[in-house]
């Protein structure tokens, strides 16, 4: 992924497809909410959203 985030920004020909980013997203998704379960753990009173 950071070769390819390279060679969008400096290389414009090689774009990523829509499934790819999607697919991003969906991590970036999943990470955060683990992000938001341990923080509840670690302390209840503290909400991110």
């Amino acid at each position: 992924m950071r070769r390819q985030r390279h060679n969008f920004i400096y290389e414009s020909k090689n774009h990523i497809t829509s499934q790819e980013a999607k697919s991003s997203l969906k991590t970036a998704k999943r990470l955060i909410d683990k992000i938001i379960v341990l923080v509840k753990q670690e302390n209840p009173q503290k909400h991110l959203f």
